[in-house]
């Protein structure tokens, strides 16, 4: 694979988890609690692969902070951007 073909499949992938990232961030905006409960454990593993914290309190806050991050700064998180694709993405398409 040259080097300009690597630039751009990378450039795809970074835009497709934006895309996913930010998604995710209007739903659980728009989540009521009891929604939001349903998603709990998952969201907490997504905040656990971008900051190895398992954290609960201000759950729906700080992902909200964290998918700010992914969507706004590309160099948030790199290293773990891989790892968090699928779960996000996944979650996307399980809410409604």
């Amino acid at each position: 694979m040259n080097k300009h073909l690597a630039l751009r499949v990378m450039d795809y992938e970074d835009v497709i988890l934006r895309k996913n990232a930010r998604e995710l961030q209007i739903k659980i905006r728009m989540m009521n609690d009891n929604t939001f409960n349903i998603y709990k454990d998952r969201l907490v593993e997504i905040n656990k692969i971008l900051t190895d914290s398992s954290f609960r309190e201000n759950l729906k806050f700080m992902t909200l902070v964290n998918m700010k991050k992914l969507v706004e700064n590309v160099n948030s998180f790199r290293e773990r951007r891989v790892n968090v694709f699928y779960f996000i993405y996944n979650l996307n398409r399980d809410i409604l």
